[in-house]
């Protein structure tokens, strides 16, 4: 073997080796341990691969059947919403805790099976096109359906030029393992447009690299001019997204687990500006945890980051005037698409300023993945707002059956 061949080899088994004892750096973290060239680490952790030094084993969760029936009456309360409601198991096991996810189980293996059923409604149902350009969130869910895209044999393997964007930029979140020793893992922006890239051939990836959060309004207008300006409403008015692939995320629910920026489990210096929007947020969550422990839901929620208030019967004018300005003071640094949600929290004062971001109004198709606990507020929300040429905010809804059921009971009781 030549001496280059040797040292190629391993400097790839140095990396390996870091990559699984390190699962929660980033490949750019190890190129500056071992002070390689950038992305050299994700070069070498493929041709470890190739050489058999790296073996990556996946357990994912079984499939799913569909509950049609609960998707029929799910249907008939939000027409014309295509939804999708997936039969999930009970509790799991500890066993099943322990493979999936470790201490957030059952909360993971949720989002791993509505991952891989909205893969499978990519793949299968054409909502995927030639030439399309679609618009890919960063949550839990959305990053299982990438992964779940890529070990489909499906029709999406016939489609060609398709773009996938971010809609956002980069905060790192932390979320559980499947397999292996060690638990957790981070995904970003970046990180989940890559892996929707990879999954379909002969299609590209638009990452958004700067910060989620920036330093303020001016400079997420400035992002827009420069660097985002594939997001700013002005590019969107020439060529929107046909396309968009979406999570929920709630705020103070006692298995959120990095869905919003600045949280504690997140690294100061996985992004710039978390300071600016750390005092807010804690006032946010005290605020959300308060209402889920004396009234049972969570008054506010997220779509690619961007905070919007939910509605419910326990909450006040009061309280809607001390959360406003917090959502607004949050928004105005996030580096993110607007909803086009009216937010009744917001008074014309707190939400005079508009974006020059782009709005998921302007999206001709929106895939909303989302299930779990505290979530049917925030999701009956999103079913019920009507875009500007009168379609509901989501095209599509995927879900699982005990969200959907709650669902149907709070539009039935007019909730």
């Amino acid at each position: 073997m030549r001496p280059r061949s040797v040292r190629r080899m391993r400097m790839a088994t140095r990396v390996a080796r870091l990559y699984c004892m390190h699962p929660d750096w980033q490949l750019q973290g190890i190129d500056r341990e071992l002070e390689l060239p950038p992305y050299t680490a994700s070069h070498l952790l493929k041709y470890a691969r190739t050489l058999g030094l790296l073996t990556v084993k996946e357990e994912l969760p079984p499939r799913q059947s569909r509950d049609f029936q609960t998707g029929s009456r799910l249907g008939t309360l939000f027409p014309p919403t295509y939804m999708v409601v997936i039969d999930t198991p009970g509790p799991v096991s500890a066993a099943a805790r322990a493979c999936h996810a470790g201490p957030h189980g059952e909360d993971d293996l949720l989002h791993q099976t509505l991952g891989a059923a909205a893969a499978e409604l990519l793949a299968r149902k054409g909502l995927l096109r030639h030439h399309d350009i679609v618009g890919v969130g960063a949550g839990r869910a959305i990053f299982h359906a990438a992964r779940a895209l890529a070990a489909l044999p499906g029709a999406h393997q016939k489609r060609s030029n398709i773009t996938f964007m971010a809609l956002h930029g980069r905060a790192v979140r932390r979320i559980w393992r499947e397999s292996g020793p060690y638990a957790q893992q981070s995904i970003d922006a970046v990180r989940v447009t890559h892996a929707f890239a990879d999954a379909v051939p002969m299609s590209a990836a638009r990452p958004l690299h700067l910060p989620l959060v920036q330093k303020d309004a001016q400079a997420v207008s400035r992002a827009l001019e420069e660097e985002a300006s594939f997001l700013s409403r002005k590019e969107w008015e020439r060529k929107a997204p046909t396309l968009a692939f979406i999570g929920l995320g709630i705020m103070g629910a006692p298995q959120s687990f990095g869905t919003l920026p600045g949280e504690p489990r997140v690294p100061p210096s996985a992004y710039r500006g978390a300071t600016p929007i750390a005092r807010p947020l804690r006032a946010l969550r005290t605020i959300c945890q308060r209402f889920r422990e004396e009234h049972g839901y969570i008054p506010v929620s997220d779509v690619c980051d961007r905070l919007f208030w939910v509605p419910g019967p326990d909450d006040s004018p009061e309280l809607r005037q001390s959360a406003g300005p917090l959502i607004a003071e949050v928004n105005a640094r996030l580096l993110t698409v607007e909803t086009g949600l009216p937010d009744p929290a917001l008074s014309p004062r707190n939400d005079a300023r508009p974006s020059r971001a782009g709005s998921l109004d302007q999206v001709q198709e929106i895939v909303l993945v989302a299930g779990g606990p505290y979530k049917e507020r925030a999701i009956c929300r999103l079913l019920r707002h009507r875009r500007p040429d009168g379609r509901r905010f989501a095209d599509t809804l995927v879900t699982d059956v005990r969200t959907a059921q709650a669902l149907i009971r709070l539009a039935e009781s007019g909730g």
